[in-house]
C-alpha cells in the first residue's frame, strides 16, 4: 500500500467450498448481509466515512461486494478482480457487479471465455467504470487452459446442468491459473514501481489497440484507477511470468502521471 489504510479480510471458505457450485453463488448474498452488517455499524457507530471504503472481491467475491454497495449507502470504490460468470452474466443487472454499485466500479478481466463450452469462469461484459481485459481477458499467457470438444480435453461442460453437478473444487483447479491472475496483477500493480497502463479498447476487437496513450485514452490499474479520467474499456498486455508488469515505451509517464491528482 501507498498510503495508510485499514484492511478487513473476510474469510468465508466455509461458504464457498466443499459444496456445489450453485450453493457458493447462493451464499454470496448471506456473506454479503454479514459484511454490510458490519460496515453500517462501523458507519454509525465509529464514524467510518463510506466515501472512504474500497471493496475489493475476487469472483464470487465481486459479487459480493456488489451486495454490500447495494446495502451500504455511498461506498466510494468496488474493484472486482474477474468477477464470476457462471450464475450471474446474462441475468438482472441486480444480481451482479456493475458500475451503479459504488461511485466508481473498476473491473479486472483474466477469463472471460464462454463458460460453455471453453470452460471460462470470469464475466465476459464490461460492467464497471472502467474494465481492464488483461491480454485480452480471456486466458493468461503461461495458463493452460480449459478446452473444449474441439481441442485437448480436460474438462467438458456442455449443459447448465452439467454446471449445477460439478464441484466448486474441479471448476477452480482447471480454470484457477487464468482466473486467479487477477489478484495476483492487482497485488503486483499495488506493490512494483512498474505501471500496468491499459489502452482504450474495443473487447468486440481481437486486435490489441495500437494508438498511442494520452490521458484519454489511457487509464492505469491499481490504486488510482479511479483518478484517471478515461474511462471505458481497456487493453492490458503482461509478461507470463512475474514480474507481469510491462512499462510500453510510448507512454508519456510525465504527462500521464501528472494528470493525477492524489489527495
Amino acid at each position: 500500500m501507498r498510503t495508510d489504510a485499514n484492511v478487513i479480510s473476510v474469510d468465508w471458505s466455509f461458504g464457498g467450498k466443499g459444496i456445489n457450485y450453485m450453493q457458493s453463488v447462493s451464499n454470496t448474498r448471506v456473506v454479503a448481509a454479514e459484511i454490510s452488517r458490519l460496515l453500517n455499524h462501523l458507519i454509525a457507530k465509529k464514524k467510518l466515512r463510506a466515501d472512504r471504503v474500497h471493496l475489493i472481491g475476487q469472483s464470487l467475491g465481486a459479487h459480493i461486494m456488489a451486495y454490500v454497495g447495494n446495502n451500504v449507502t455511498g461506498i466510494a470504490r468496488i474493484t472486482g478482480l474477474d468477477p464470476a460468470q457462471p450464475g450471474f452474466e446474462g441475468d438482472d443487472p441486480a444480481v451482479y457487479l456493475d458500475a451503479s454499485d459504488a461511485k466508481f466500479v473498476d473491473i479486472i478481466h483474466t477469463n472471460a471465455d464462454p463458460f460453455v463450452p471453453n470452460g471460462g469462469l470470469g464475466f465476459i461484459q464490461p460492467t464497471g467504470h472502467v474494465d481492464f481485459y488483461m491480454n485480452g481477458g480471456r486466458s493468461q499467457p503461461g495458463c493452460p487452459g480449459v478446452k473444449s470438444k474441439t481441442g485437448p480435453i480436460t474438462l467438458i461442460i456442455n449443459t447448465v446442468a452439467e454446471l449445477l453437478s460439478t464441484p466448486i473444487e474441479m471448476l477452480v483447479y482447471y480454470a484457477s491459473c487464468s482466473h486467479g491472475r487477477s489478484y495476483e496483477y492487482f497485488i503486483e500493480a499495488y506493490t512494483s514501481n512498474c505501471t500496468f497502463w491499459g489502452r482504450k479498447w474495443n473487447p468486440n476487437t481481437p486486435e490489441p489497440p495500437e494508438e498511442a496513450c494520452r490521458p484519454d485514452t489511457c487509464s492505469a490499474l491499481g490504486q488510482y484507477t479511479d483518478l484517471h479520467s478515461a474511462r471505458g474499456s481497456f487493453y492490458v498486455t503482461t509478461n507470463q511470468n512475474p514480474p507481469f508488469c510491462i512499462q510500453p515505451p510510448d507512454v508519456p509517464l510525465d504527462r500521464l502521471i501528472n494528470n493525477v491528482k492524489v489527495s
